[in-house]
């Protein structure tokens, strides 16, 4: 077989070739960034009442808040079973509304929203307020499971056609999907359309960093692999931006939806992986594909190359059966170390997109505070950078995410006239939480043994998954229970998450396990 890594090396593997691709790769999968978060403003809650009186949001807001006794609870849900149209033709616009006889209560069926501060919104638009407050957070969810088909069906996809075309499959998905979901008229139609839209943002986000990764030489593919997540926060940052400046979700849909399209400008230049190739046994396409590398890092490959590199490999780690989860859980120490790292896996994603849909409604602009939060992603991922090669991987990411938690946690103790404070500390729980999350995905590819381990990084992913779907309903608490409850739900297992982390073996410079025998011998 051909020592591929020794093949990319001879045609500087970390060139000019693998930094352009990786620029270009990078500024189509910004929009994974945008649609992940996109939800905040989508379905952003605005202020509203319950329409009694046939007007605007301010008129009825003005009526309601002259009535006494007041309305208990919200004004927005329930009100006094009385005729309120001849109480308001009878209202002189500035004295108190005097309610006699108040019997029963009765739900509000028809509201009118203000314009802040998300301008039109879904909520708007199908009334999710009140008895449908919960699908707002199932809306959310629902993307996050197109999330994990995606991350199952597109990954798979560009196994079976290759990196470029199953990238260039989800940029049509995503704009088709995104585009439909951005205009129907119907509630169902549009979470539908966006469960296609996550499943497409899934595939070119993973489509993307594996063709990146597969060109790179093995001694910068940890950093290529950290800094590949910067794309996803700047996207995230530009997210608050578009949605600040078009305060429509309709709009902003389409726009991050068709953005990818920018990728077809400039198609011709990205070549499919020849370490894709080889596997395909297509030798010569591979070939012809590390011509092209050589020539624009400006070395020569000679013809033949491939044919000449050939040899036996004795050490090579031979399949002899197919391996699945149930193999990651047979044994004593490898169950306690897949268990442990699929926990982690899920805190993670669970707190960083629980943070994130909650960053809008910290004190201030919801629009400052969520660009904010994507910002605060690059010192975590830059502290990831710097402490894994110096430090290696299990006390970095007990670190920050156990430091992420203690930030969200310290939240609950901060006076509300103090919610500035209360802000800092959030953005340091993100800091800590997006750490993590970029060493997680280099620890888990080198804790499982070769044989199992994109089975076991996959089940992570998966894991990850399952975190974002419940992450809006606890984002919600906030506005039904209690307002810190889910920064205390997101630090405590944040914190919870870092003190395992602590168990699991360190593996850097490590022999790493090819076997599950040697998987299961493996303690750092």
């Amino acid at each position: 077989m051909v020592d591929f890594d020794h093949m990319l090396s001879s045609v500087r593997g970390s060139g000019k070739f693998q930094i352009i691709v990786s620029l270009l790769i990078g500024i189509a999968v910004m929009p994974s960034g945008m649609q992940n978060l996109a939800n905040v403003f989508l379905v952003g809650l605005p202020v509203y009442a319950c329409d009694v009186i046939g007007g605007t949001f301010e008129q009825s807001e003005n009526f309601l808040s002259a009535i006494h006794p007041p309305i208990k609870g919200s004004a927005g849900c329930h009100l006094h079973d009385v005729n309120y149209s001849s109480l308001y033709l009878a209202w002189d616009g500035n004295s108190t509304v005097e309610i006699e006889n108040i019997g029963q209560m009765r739900q509000c069926d028809r509201w009118v929203y203000s314009d802040e501060p998300y301008g039109r919104t879904t909520v708007m638009e199908w009334n999710l307020v009140c008895s449908n407050g919960w699908l707002r957070a199932l809306a959310s969810s629902v993307y996050m499971l197109g999330f994990l088909v995606g991350a199952i069906g597109f990954g798979s996809l560009a196994d079976r056609i290759g990196r470029k075309k199953g990238f260039l499959i989800s940029i049509v998905f995503m704009i088709v999907s995104g585009s439909i979901a951005s205009f129907v008229p119907n509630f169902w139609v549009h979470i539908f359309t966006r469960l296609i839209t996550g499943a497409a943002s899934a595939g070119l986000f993973t489509s993307g960093f594996v063709l990146v990764m597969e060109i790179m030489v093995t001694e910068y593919r940890t950093l290529t692999g950290l800094l590949y997540q910067c794309w996803f926060a700047l996207g995230y940052m530009t997210m608050g931006w578009i949605a600040c400046a078009l305060r429509d979700y309709s709009w902003t849909s389409l726009t991050i939806s068709v953005y990818p399209a920018i990728f077809l400008s400039y198609y011709w230049i990205i070549g499919e992986s020849p370490r894709w190739l080889l596997l395909r046994n297509r030798h010569a396409e591979a070939e012809k594909e590390l011509s092209r590398i050589a020539k624009w890092n400006g070395v020569h490959l000679k013809e033949g190359a491939l044919q000449e590199e050939e040899r036996e490999d004795q050490d090579f780690v031979r399949l002899d059966r197919t391996y699945t989860i149930v193999d990651l859980l047979r044994t004593p120490n490898m169950r306690k170390k897949s268990l442990n790292i699929f926990f982690n896996w899920f805190v993670n994603s669970f707190v960083y997109y629980g943070l994130s849909m909650s960053s809008a409604d910290l004190i201030g602009s919801p629009y400052l505070n969520f660009f904010f939060s994507g910002l605060a992603e690059f010192p975590g991922i830059f502290l990831a950078i710097i402490a894994v090669d110096r430090f290696g991987r299990r006390w970095p990411l007990a670190i920050l995410m156990g430091g992420g938690g203690v930030a969200c946690l310290i939240t609950c103790f901060i006076p509300h006239q103090l919610r500035v404070v209360t802000t800092v500390f959030s953005m340091l729980g993100k800091v800590g939480i997006s750490g993590s999350f970029a060493v997680i995905y280099v620890y888990s590819a080198e804790l499982f043994p070769t044989v199992v381990r994109n089975t076991g990084v996959g089940a992570g992913s998966m894991s990850a998954r399952v975190g974002g779907l419940l992450a809006p309903f606890v984002a919600e608490l906030g506005k039904l229970v209690w307002t810190p409850l889910p920064l205390i739900i997101f630090g405590g297992l944040a914190l919870a998450g870092g003190l395992l982390a602590l168990v699991l073996p360190e593996t850097m410079n490590q022999d790493l396990p090819d076997t599950l025998e040697e998987g299961e011998l493996f303690k750092g």
